[in-house]
């Protein structure tokens, strides 16, 4: 049995929690949810400890308690929170590169191809 987790286990935990509620872009009903729940985490916390032996056969009996002692431990969602927000603005900023070089190739490519001689109806106002 777990009595503690080490900060470095705590760290992966963490981050590994984040890094897949970013990847599903599901980053505010998480924060919302953990910011209403926060009260109350230290009574999950204990929920976690109490339903280890039943889920354990399905997680693991030493990441339910794992989960439940970072979970009793408001400090820990405070730092999930800060590392969803930071993935959150690294996906953000990547994504808004790439559609900037998307836009830079686009106009590349448009300056490339023979200039339009505008609509098809243009030809009428010409005469």
């Amino acid at each position: 049995m777990i009595f503690e987790v080490s900060p470095e286990r705590r760290d992966y935990i963490i981050n590994r929690v984040a890094e897949e509620v970013v990847k599903r872009h599901l980053e505010v009903p998480m924060m919302m949810f953990v910011e209403m729940h926060k009260p109350i985490a230290n009574i999950a916390g204990q929920g976690a400890h109490y339903f280890a032996p039943f889920a354990g056969a399905l997680l693991g009996n030493d990441l339910l308690d794992e989960v439940g002692f970072i979970l009793e431990d408001k400090q820990n969602l405070d730092r999930l929170l800060e590392r969803m927000e930071i993935l959150t603005a690294e996906r953000d900023e990547k994504e808004r590169l790439e559609r900037q070089q998307a836009q830079l190739v686009e106009e590349l490519a448009d300056g490339a191809k023979t200039p339009s001689r505008g609509p098809w109806w243009a030809f009428w106002r010409r005469r």
